[in-house]
């Protein structure tokens, strides 16, 4: 799911697209598995780690029930026996001033930059994810897969308006851990995606080939 080859290039096993890490319990009996190469899963296995750490260390995330689980397990552990790597994730901890949208200050809070090119290759993946299990075959290689955080912004791109409302319903793996809407091309390869996680942060994802995203544009352009 993660490279389109086949077990010619390499030793393979079954592995969860939206990885395992995100459950600080076990996992619902519905978590989709797909084939991949081992060396593919442990190249991104370092990034599935961060991804799950900056949405658990999130405020306000612990209202969900699985991040308090993380945070009381798996992230507690990692604090007390690896407090460097802990460090690197909350890079450029600072205090920055908060406001209500009328501008009355409520006190400051602690923020830190987030790696975003390593969120978006976990992202990628969860998308190449939907589209096998959707399509029961691996999103082409040359598909450029783009992504955008939309958890606290107000969608009013048409473009991307118009391609929600065409979406199935929210779709989970028996829980609200991961959830996604999509749709998929009929004819050409292509995937848009919904992706909520926790039912806080949610992103909306894109993978079409050169060409179509080419032949989108210029139909918006005229």
């Amino acid at each position: 799911m993660f490279c389109g080859k086949d077990e010619s290039f390499g030793p393979m096993n079954r592995e969860h697209f939206a990885f395992k890490g995100l459950w600080g319990g076990p996992r619902p009996n519905g978590t989709k598995t797909l084939p991949a190469h081992t060396s593919c899963n442990k190249k991104f296995s370092e990034d599935n780690e961060y991804f799950r750490d900056v949405l658990a260390m999130e405020a306000d995330a612990e209202q969900h029930p699985e991040v308090k689980r993380l945070r009381n397990g798996k992230l507690n552990r990692k604090i007390r026996s690896r407090p460097g790597a802990v460090a690197k994730i909350l890079k450029n901890l600072r205090s920055v001033p908060q406001f209500t949208p009328s501008g009355l200050y409520i006190g400051d809070a602690l923020k830190f930059d987030v790696d975003w090119p390593r969120m978006e290759r976990v992202l990628q993946n969860v998308i190449k994810g939907v589209y096998y299990t959707v399509v029961g075959e691996p999103l082409p290689q040359e598909c450029i897969i783009r992504v955008i955080d939309v958890t606290d912004r107000e969608i009013t791109d048409e473009s991307h308006l118009r391609v929600i409302e065409l979406m199935v319903g929210w779709q989970s793996f028996g829980d609200d851990v991961f959830r996604c809407q999509y749709v998929t091309g009929n004819s050409v390869p292509r995937i848009n995606c919904l992706m909520q996680f926790y039912r806080k942060r949610c992103f909306l994802g894109e993978a079409m080939t050169q060409s179509l995203i080419d032949e989108i544009e210029s139909i918006q352009k005229q």
